[in-house]
């Protein structure tokens, strides 16, 4: 059997190994993102599409507690923010439209609405010891995924944040950064 002759030309040969090294990419790359997404969980169940007033809603019994005034929710800083309590602006851009207050005081626990974790001071030997259902866990973070990539979120529990808060405007519930004077 005779091959043609283009079959060993330079040219030809550099188009195959071209085309072979494009095709061993995208099944590489295809392959990265596949195993990338199947790590999280992003079916229907547990996927989150939050309204601002569902989320202090008056229709949930559980929240409602006689040490708040009536509808009064309660969002509690478990972390802190780089060491620090959130500062009072956060609850100023997060609760003037909401009846909410903010709060480090590990105490109202289970009267929260919302537990805040910040993501650079995230401990996962310092998790709450109680969850009701119907508590938001919230992951912050103002910084971006190149920034917080070394921190190892696959250490949490399956299904353990259903909010995330951050500087997206397309997230749920944007935070704005405060204003600070020097």
């Amino acid at each position: 059997m005779h091959l043609p002759h283009f079959i060993f030309s330079k040219r030809f040969l550099f188009f195959l190994s071209f085309l072979l090294c494009i095709l061993f990419f995208s099944y590489f790359i295809q392959f990265r993102e596949t195993k990338t997404h199947a790590d999280a969980d992003f079916s229907a169940e547990n996927t989150l599409v939050l309204d601002k007033n569902a989320l202090f809603s008056a229709s949930n019994p559980h929240f409602s507690s006689t040490s708040n005034p009536p509808n009064k929710k309660i969002i509690l800083d478990w972390t802190g923010f780089f060491g620090e309590p959130l500062r009072k602006e956060y609850q100023m851009s997060v609760c003037l439209s909401m009846n909410c207050d903010i709060t480090n005081d590990r105490r109202f626990l289970r009267q929260s609405s919302v537990l805040i974790f910040h993501i650079a001071d995230l401990k996962w030997n310092d998790l709450p010891d109680y969850r009701h259902p119907d508590q938001f866990y919230a992951l912050l973070s103002h910084e971006s995924p190149a920034n917080t990539g070394h921190l190892n979120l696959k250490l949490a529990p399956r299904g353990f944040f259903n909010l995330t808060l951050t500087y997206r405007i397309l997230n749920p519930l944007a935070l704005s950064i405060p204003m600070f004077e020097l």
